[in-house]
């Protein structure tokens, strides 16, 4: 149901490109992502339908010991298993489903400890009060509540943002201009301000968990894109025509000016991929205020959306296979007549052989 959910906005996203905004198609991926990482839905979704499996076939109670039809083998009639009895997934296969997600997980975790411990060995913290106040007036402006460090580190290969308890920004050169310090600063701090970090994490996750499905891979780097592209919109919004092309000219600085240590895969920096630095640049010199219009459209489609993934549900597997068969009436009945029946030959064998005995 999730790659549904993935195929569903991938098919859609040329439809609304240049009609929503890109912070529209940043946030729509989290519909995706709820439908990845919440097993619960309705009783009726489509996923449960398709994948509900079938009725047992009726099960086959052993003969019992005793005379009569008993002795030829004759299979006792029992009623069908319930609905809703069969047995679930093998332990082992969700073991090891599971184990390869945490190894996974703390194998990503682990690979960004390393890069942020990376930044802040190989860089040094800004002391300078003037550049500290600009950067504090910066966070107003951005509407970032949250004290911000500020790190030079000749190895990044990009302005990054590091730290959710501690957000720091990382600059890989302190040789910048007012204009592109004004712009990279704001860039990370509107990062900051959206929280994009969690963000990252939480896709981070759902890659891990659905490590099988290709599609998660390909949702995680188009949401990768589109952070991207949300936040430059968030940016030139209040940026003139001059404004936008000092942007443009310092993503083009970042890529000449950055070391070789580049982000990994929950990192949030200003520009490490130059195939996607063009289509930024186009789209920066194109972004327009939202329309009423606009936002209505959104929202409808993001209610579609949602409706749709909910409607599509999740199959989380039967439930657990009753450990006896369900027996009808009619059949407790004769089990009672042969167990009475074998009581008493075995009565009679026993005083015959009493008998012979003396």
């Amino acid at each position: 149901s999730g790659s549904l959910v993935i195929a569903a906005i991938l098919l859609l996203r040329p439809l609304v490109r240049g009609r929503v905004s890109a912070r529209w198609q940043y946030y729509v991926w989290l519909v995706a992502l709820a439908r990845l990482l919440m097993p619960a839905a309705p009783e009726g979704s489509l996923m449960g339908t398709l994948f509900r499996e079938a009725p047992a076939s009726p099960a086959v109670v052993e003969s019992l010991p005793g005379p009569g039809p008993a002795e030829s083998g004759t299979d006792l009639p029992v009623s069908p298993a319930l609905p809703g009895t069969e047995t679930g997934p093998d332990l082992p296969d969700a073991a090891q489903w599971l184990a390869a997600a945490l190894v996974l997980l703390v194998r990503k975790a682990t690979a960004y400890q390393s890069y942020v411990r990376c930044l802040r060995a190989g860089g040094r913290a800004v002391d300078d009060p003037a550049v500290l106040d600009a950067l504090a007036a910066l966070g107003r402006e951005a509407g970032v509540r949250r004290p911000v460090e500020l790190l030079i580190c000749p190895l990044a290969a990009s302005p990054v943002l590091i730290g959710w308890v501690r957000p720091c920004i990382v600059l890989p050169s302190e040789d910048l201009t007012e204009e592109a310090f004004r712009c990279t600063v704001l860039h990370e701090l509107t990062h900051c301000r959206r929280w994009d970090g969690a963000y990252k994490w939480l896709v981070q996750a759902a890659v891990c968990l659905h490590w099988f499905n290709p599609l998660v891979c390909l949702m995680a780097r188009e949401i990768a894109r589109d952070c991207e592209l949300a936040c430059d919109e968030a940016v030139v919004l209040a940026l003139g025509e001059d404004g936008r092309r000092a942007y443009g000219d310092t993503l083009l600085r970042v890529l000449e000016t950055g070391g070789k240590l580049s982000g990994v895969g929950a990192s949030v920096t200003l520009c490490e991929d130059g195939k996607l630095l063009k289509e930024r640049l186009e789209a920066i010199m194109k972004v327009k205020r939202q329309t009423k219009r606009t936002a209505a459209l959104s929202l409808m489609l993001a209610g579609a959306l949602l409706a749709g993934a909910t409607a599509a549900g999740a199959y989380t597997g039967p439930a657990k296979k009753q450990t006896e068969p369900v027996i009808n009436s009619g059949a407790k009945e004769d089990i009672k007549e042969r167990v009475k029946s074998a009581v008493k030959e075995d009565a009679k064998s026993s005083a015959n052989a009493q008998e012979a005995a003396r």
